[in-house]
């Protein structure tokens, strides 16, 4: 599998400058989703804006954004809300695999394009909007803890040498399985030793950030369910055990999913008939 280095960055299809003519004063409402597997940071360049959702839950009380950049997981969603102005607005991103030329609004035809500060700060969600009631939280009463350890490590996989991504020193099939009964509050450390960026995942649930690096979130509610856990930190998140089943909770990079970093959340009482390995033809990833 490709690491990536010959992959050219787009938006949809395009990997050319787009221009989309909007009326000034209209309100411009854009879903910027990642389906790379690495970080990508966006820019929106010449206007306000406010964070109105992350991977599909809604912001409480977001407040203009000026001069920061959006850095979004591997397969996360952030939408984002601004009114167009007069002059143009450009929307650019860049991640592992380049920069996008981007999209440029345009009131009026113009060859003109806002300038791209590379130097403008990352935006944090675990400071932005207002703090909102949550159904539990940081000092909240845990029935199930995890801590979760990423790492990295050359090794065997399927009879062959890889950089082997590891979930507490195991790659998939020998992670640990996370094991809980319906109505769990379950509480999850991430803790990345590696030195790659870990976009976490996980199946049939929404995760609420509770804190990073050891400070709490102190903004609105942070639901997410794809975490991005870069090199050297450390994530507190919880969930609620709402959803009887079998899932997968895994790196949303597919690469490092594919050489180890992948688990599962079970429930107590729930089965399968069937099985994964190389000895079957079930063999996921």
């Amino acid at each position: 599998m490709s690491d990536g280095s010959a992959l050219t960055p787009t938006y949809g299809l395009k990997d050319t400058l787009d221009r989309q003519t909007i009326p000034a004063g209209t309100q411009v409402k854009l879903r910027l989703i990642n389906a790379q597997n690495y970080p990508q940071t966006f820019q929106l360049s010449g206007v306000p804006f406010e964070v109105t959702a992350i991977d599909g839950n809604e912001i409480h009380s977001p407040t203009d954004i000026k001069d920061q950049k959006l850095m979004i997981a591997g397969g996360g969603r952030y939408d984002i809300l601004f009114t167009m102005p007069k002059t143009p607005v450009r929307l650019s991103s860049r991640s592992e695999a380049g920069v996008t030329p981007g999209i440029v609004f345009i009131e009026a035809v113009t060859h003109s394009t806002p300038a791209i500060n590379e130097k403008n700060a990352v935006f944090d969600p675990g400071t932005y909007g207002e703090k909102q009631p949550t159904p539990f939280g940081i000092h909240s009463k845990f029935d199930r803890t995890f801590n979760i350890v990423l790492d990295s490590r050359l090794g065997f996989y399927n009879g062959k040498i890889y950089a082997l991504y590891t979930i507490n020193g195991r790659v998939f099939p020998d992670t640990p399985m996370l094991t809980v009964k319906e109505g769990d509050l379950v509480k999850t450390t991430f803790i990345n030793r590696g030195w790659d960026h870990h976009p976490m995942h996980l199946h049939g649930h929404t995760m609420l950030v509770l804190s990073r690096n050891g400070k709490p979130t102190t903004g609105s509610p942070w639901w997410t369910d794809s975490l991005d856990v870069a090199p050297g930190e450390v994530y507190e998140v919880a969930f609620q055990a709402d959803n009887p089943g079998i899932w997968m909770d895994h790196c949303h990079n597919l690469w490092h999913a594919e050489k180890g970093m992948t688990m599962h959340l079970s429930y107590e009482g729930i089965t399968t008939p069937f099985e994964v390995g190389k000895k079957t033809s079930n063999q996921p990833e």
